[in-house]
């Protein structure tokens, strides 16, 4: 009897020290861009006869406090010159089976698919990949 307890408090002990899985259920965490259109970033957005948009790199956090800041750094150009701008939106998200339903500070609402260890994104015609 006593090695069957001890067994289990020992079971207990080393499953509790497991880092918890990655789950679509709990999708906590930072997911870096690593694709636009299955390339590598920097990739073209937009691209028209007086401008070019061009993603460069971007971050999404999500917090346990239900809040997220989405981090996106881009290259503008047109006729006078190129800037790089750095789009910052906050706010709070949710879960809906397999999105996650954003709603930022400014007003702006918008979803990304969720899997265990990435977020996907259609944005301006292009599908942009974060991963864990």
């Amino acid at each position: 009897m006593r090695a069957a307890v001890l067994t289990l408090v020992l079971l207990a002990a080393c499953s509790a020290d497991q880092p918890a899985a990655p789950s679509v259920d709990n999708p906590l965490g930072r997911y870096t861009l690593r694709t636009v259109n299955g390339g590598k970033p920097p990739a073209v957005l937009n691209i028209t006869t007086t401008h070019k948009l061009e993603i460069l790199d971007g971050v999404v956090n999500l917090h346990a406090t239900g809040t997220y800041t989405d981090s996106t750094w881009l290259r503008i150009t047109d006729q006078t010159g190129a800037r790089l701008v750095t789009d910052v939106s906050q706010g709070s998200w949710m879960r809906a089976q397999d999105r996650v339903d954003f709603s930022s500070v400014r007003g702006e609402d918008y979803s990304m698919t969720v899997t265990e260890t990435s977020l996907h994104q259609d944005l301006v015609g292009s599908r942009l990949i974060y991963r864990k």
